[in-house]
């Protein structure tokens, strides 16, 4: 099984405890590798008192995908609290 099939397992999993994940990826060219490279980001929305509205909290930023697994993991394993 491939890294990105483990990744929508593990947020499907977290859906269905209530935590809902983003996962958004973007590409830029790097220079120091000479290629496109692609950048992994998770969030999560939270609700903010203060301003009545809610708003995306970054959890992790990474170039690899294996890290965006090992986040979604510990979330599932403390049942969505904050990393």
């Amino acid at each position: 099984m491939n890294l990105n099939a483990i990744t929508k397992k593990l947020q499907t999993a977290l859906v269905h405890k209530g935590v809902h994940v983003s996962i958004n990826q973007f590409q830029h060219y790097s220079d120091k590798a000479e290629r496109m490279v692609t950048k992994f980001v998770v969030t999560r929305p939270k609700y903010v008192e203060k301003e009545k509205k809610w708003k995306n909290v970054t959890i992790c930023e990474t170039y690899q995908r294996i890290d965006v697994v090992r986040t979604l993991a510990s979330l599932l394993k403390d049942d969505g609290g904050e990393p």
